[in-house]
């Protein structure tokens, strides 16, 4: 091999000039560090919202909806509702969207919330007909 008068190796010994090598190791660190800075920065406007946590009680006469949002007004909430779908979305610096199917569909007239610490609740009635969870129809004694 022959000799590589300057640069990384040394052109004595042909043995690697480790503080050249180190000093561009750390210098492509720095580098790499900047660009991941650079692109996971948060931008006014740019951030995509969150998907908050969700739990969905079905009791017998209503459907009950816990939302977590927490670093949200109350101002900044809006609530849809589509048949057997609520949509949850904010506004503002923290935003969260989440669409919650059900089982059924709700009436929409009935919604009562109620937002406290960081917690929205949803209460929806459910149809009267899926309050009978009873049998229906006739049951005849088996013939032996």
């Amino acid at each position: 091999m022959g000799r590589i008068p300057h640069g990384v190796w040394d052109a004595g010994w042909q043995t690697p000039n480790w503080p050249a090598i180190l000093l561009l190791g750390v210098v492509g660190l720095i580098l790499a560090a900047a660009l991941i800075v650079a692109l996971t920065r948060k931008k006014p406007g740019s951030i995509l919202p969150r998907v908050p946590f969700v739990d969905v009680l079905e009791e017998e006469r209503e459907t009950m909806i816990t939302v977590e949002l927490p670093g949200v007004a109350e101002a900044e909430i809006s609530v849809e509702l589509n048949d057997d779908m609520v949509t949850v979305e904010t506004t503002g610096a923290r935003r969260y969207i989440k669409d919650i199917v059900l089982e059924e569909p709700v009436d929409g007239a009935t919604l009562r919330r109620e937002y406290r610490a960081g917690l929205l609740t949803l209460r929806l009635a459910r149809p009267a007909a899926s309050a009978q969870r009873g049998v229906t129809g006739s049951v005849s004694p088996a013939a032996v």
